[in-house]
């Protein structure tokens, strides 16, 4: 149980945390660092959709695919009316 305690410190909640980069798409810091280091130009996107069709493109990355995942749960849950 103290291992587990201490794992849980030593999480950098705010990487988690999702931002807004601009054109209403929103993504964490450790998204951005993986898009960065796999040199996608996520930053050209005009919004979440164009997004998730460029990372598409990328899905035999395991780590790209599964932040298109993350993306396209978070813009259905953040997005859509319910």
């Amino acid at each position: 149980m103290e291992e587990y305690i201490k794992n849980i410190a030593d999480v950098d909640y705010q990487k988690l945390l999702h931002k807004n980069i601009g054109n209403n798409i929103f993504l964490t810091s450790e998204q951005i660092e993986i898009l960065e280091e796999n040199e996608i130009p996520y930053q050209k996107c005009r919004d979440i959709h164009e997004l998730i069709y460029l990372l598409e493109q990328y899905s035999d990355i395991d780590e790209i695919d599964i932040i298109s995942q993350e993306i396209a749960e978070f813009n259905y849950y953040h997005n859509t009316n319910k």
